[in-house]
């Protein structure tokens, strides 16, 4: 296959930046995937397992796949509802 040369690149990426870009994805979507996957095999585990004797491992792996997700989600909604700038309120300099 020919390469595509480009008078003007854009951009040039060189192997530490295409690193840094695929590390960037792999903590931001892939890590936060597996603990999803993880949580929902270990939780799945302890429902469908009945009149079995159950590894205590299964219940901290799904409570603290669980706990972390929803922190995650949690520390998403205070960005989005509560640290947000309102332009229509007061700021306590303002009011004092």
């Amino acid at each position: 296959m020919k390469k595509i040369t480009v008078n003007n690149p854009v951009v040039e990426l060189d192997g530490d930046e295409m690193t840094r870009i695929i590390w960037d994805f792999i903590k931001t979507k892939l890590i936060w995937i597996f603990l999803s996957v993880l949580g929902a095999v270990a939780f799945s585990t302890i429902a469908l397992s009945r009149d079995e004797s159950i590894n205590a491992l299964w219940f901290i792996a799904a409570a603290v796949c669980i706990y972390l997700v929803a922190y995650r989600f949690y520390g998403a909604w205070i960005a989005a509802k509560v640290l947000v700038l309102d332009e229509f309120k007061e700021t306590p300099a303002v009011k004092n």
